[in-house]
C-alpha cells in the first residue's frame, strides 16, 4: 500500500497582498479552541506578527534567543501548558522539534522555506577527529561524487551533553550578515532529526580526513515528512507553484491553495507609482539533486520591472 502523502496548504498571493494579515484576521476568527504555531525566518518578523496578534486581541507568546533563552525548552514547554492561543518562534526550531509536542497545532510557515541548503565549515571549527566520531560515512545510491551523512553513536553522546550542560564550549561565529554560521552542534542537531537529508561531497570528504582539506561542505535537503505531525499545515509565500519547495517536491506533498485565506489583490495595480516589482514571470529553472557533481537549481528567469 502506498504512503499517504502529506498535505500542505499555501497562499500564494502577490508580494504586498497582505497574507499574513489575512491569516491573523483568520486566527483572530478561530475557534477559541484552536492552537497555532506561526514559524517566521527571523526574529524581527516575529516581533512585527507577535505585535499584530496582540492588537487583535489574540494571546501570544513569541519565542527568540536573544536574551539567552533555550528556545526548544521554551517550545516544549509552551505548548505543554496551552496558555496562548499562538505561539510565534524560528522556523529551525519549530520544524526540528519532536512531534509529540505539536500535534494539536495548525502550523503557518511564514515566507516560503529553504528546503535546500549547502554550508561549508572551516577546519579552525571542525577537525577530522570530528569527522571520525561523531558522524558516519556512506555512498549515495544516486550518485558515488556523494556521501550521504548519519550521526554516530558518539555523535548523539556529544549532542546530549552539549544540550544539557553546555560543557562544550562553542561561542557562535556571526557571518557579514550577522547570522550564526554553521557550528559542529548545529550539524549533529540537524542529522538528528529524521526529516533532513544530509550529503557531503565524497572528494572533499577523503581529502579533509587525509588532513589536505581546510574545509567541508554540507548539502541538507528537506524531507516531505517534515510537514507531518500538525493538525494542519499552510505556507504564505508568493509564486509558490514557482518556488525550488513545489519543484522538488510537487511529486511527494498534496500542495493545495488555502480554502479561505487569500490576498486583497490579483495584480499589482496597487504599487505606488515610483515602486518598481521583480517577480518570476514563469517557472524556468532546472533542478539538480544528486544527479551531477552541482547542487541546487539554476536557469532561473526574472522578467523586468513594471
Amino acid at each position: 500500500m502506498s504512503q499517504k502523502l502529506p498535505t500542505v496548504q499555501f497562499v500564494d498571493a502577490l508580494v504586498g497582498a497582505r497574507k499574513t494579515s489575512r491569516t491573523i484576521d483568520f486566527i483572530a476568527s478561530s475557534p477559541a479552541s484552536d492552537k497555532f504555531l506561526i514559524a517566521t525566518p527571523n526574529t524581527t518578523l516575529s516581533k512585527e506578527t507577535a505585535a499584530k496578534l496582540e492588537k487583535a486581541g489574540v494571546s501570544v507568546l513569541q519565542i527568540d534567543s536573544e536574551n539567552g533563552t533555550n528556545c526548544q525548552q521554551a517550545l516544549i514547554a509552551a505548548t505543554g501548558t496551552g496558555e496562548h492561543k499562538v505561539i510565534i518562534a524560528n522556523l529551525d526550531v519549530i520544524l526540528k522539534l519532536n512531534r509529540m509536542y505539536m500535534a494539536d497545532y495548525h502550523l503557518f510557515i511564514d515566507e516560503i522555506p529553504n528546503i535546500y541548503e549547502s554550508f561549508y565549515v572551516e577546519g579552525m571549527v571542525l577537525s577530522k577527529k570530528d569527522v571520525r566520531n561523531y558522524f558516519t560515512v556512506s555512498p549515495t545510491k544516486e550518485n558515488a561524487a556523494f556521501l550521504d551523512l548519519c550521526i554516530s553513536n558518539e555523535g548523539v553522546e556529544f549532542l546530549s551533553k552539549w544540550r544539557a550542560e553546555r560543557l562544550v564550549s562553542f561561542a557562535p561565529q556571526k557571518d557579514k550578515r550577522g547570522n550564526d554560521k554553521p557550528s559542529l552542534p548545529k550539524i549533529l542537531e540537524t542529522l538528528m532529526c529524521e526529516h533532513y537529508r544530509m550529503v557531503i561531497d565524497t572528494e572533499a570528504h577523503n581529502k579533509f580526513i587525509d588532513s589536505d582539506g581546510i574545509r567541508l561542505t554540507f548539502c541538507t535537503l528537506m524531507q516531505p515528512s517534515v510537514f507531518l505531525g500538525f493538525k494542519s499545515v499552510t505556507i504564505l509565500g508568493a509564486n509558490f507553484r514557482d518556488s525550488f519547495l513545489y519543484m522538488v517536491h510537487e511529486q511527494n506533498i498534496r500542495f493545495v491553495p488555502h480554502g479561505i485565506i487569500k490576498g486583497f489583490y490579483d495584480d499589482h495595480s496597487h504599487k505606488a507609482k515610483q515602486t518598481k516589482i521583480f517577480y518570476f514571470s514563469h517557472r524556468n529553472c532546472s533542478k539538480t539533486l544528486l544527479m551531477t557533481r552541482k547542487l541546487g537549481f539554476r536557469h532561473s528567469s526574472i522578467k523586468p520591472p513594471r
